[in-house]
């Protein structure tokens, strides 16, 4: 029995803590998510497959939780299509920017201010 292989290596959807990216296009492979609060530490990626066949070999690498670092975070899926080649492998690319502590940088002009007295 010949095997068919499919060749989709796209996502039907993103979601990022549970929540889809309002402009997800499948065919769109890089998005700029709104900044996150210092705070905020992780953030839950989460890609859907487009091919949704029981036996497919269709695979998301990096799904799941992503730890961020103060400034500019970029968190790639890569996808590998139920063929598993390499030429159908599509890489979806997000770019999060983690808000500096402004407590602690306040907290560091009021000492200097203070050091600064003369």
């Amino acid at each position: 029995m010949l095997e068919c292989l499919k060749k989709d290596a796209t996502l039907s959807m993103i979601k990022v803590d549970n929540q889809d990216i309002s402009t997800f296009d499948r065919e769109t492979y890089e998005y700029t998510l709104d900044p996150v609060d210092y705070t905020k530490t992780y953030i839950d990626v989460e890609g859907i497959l487009n091919d949704t066949d029981l036996d497919s070999r269709a695979k998301i690498t990096t799904n799941g939780r992503k730890y961020l670092t103060t400034g500019d975070n970029t968190i790639s899926l890569l996808v590998d299509a139920d063929d598993g080649a390499v030429a159908n492998q599509k890489t979806y690319i997000l770019h999060v920017y983690r808000n500096k502590n402004d407590s602690i940088e306040l907290e560091t002009e009021e000492i200097n201010k203070t050091i600064n007295i003369a």
